[in-house]
């Protein structure tokens, strides 16, 4: 699944670079520090907008590896996972959050930033 994304995101990036490269004079750079951040489990769907979801950000957008934070409950080794350690991403283990709503697992996500400063 994960080979099939790369070969598709790719010349999605090749084509949006060919058009932001033209306007990249026009942009101001940032000054300030954003943390991105998402929570992602053992659903197919989400790990491959996980994989497009970093892509994005870091191809597209030129965030570092550093400001991008994935958090994984009960999450085992994958693919995906290994893919982000070799990017140098923020993999945060979390505990599920309460197993009877796995939607409620993003706010587990907050407590990563109570002692950073992010915008």
């Amino acid at each position: 699944m994960l080979h099939n994304l790369r070969h598709a995101f790719q010349s999605i990036i090749h084509s949006a670079q060919a058009g932001r490269d033209s306007s990249a004079s026009k942009l101001k750079p940032k000054a300030r520090r954003t943390a991105y951040s998402c929570v992602i489990d053992h659903d197919p769907v989400l790990l491959a907008q996980c994989f497009i979801w970093v892509n994005c950000l870091m191809k597209l957008q030129s965030v570092p590896s550093r400001d991008i934070f994935v958090h994984l409950p009960d999450m085992p080794a994958s693919e995906l996972v290994s893919w982000l350690q070799a990017l140098e991403v923020n993999l945060v283990a979390i505990k599920p959050f309460d197993e009877r709503s796995p939607y409620c697992n993003k706010l587990c996500q907050l407590e990563t930033f109570q002692q950073r400063r992010f915008d």
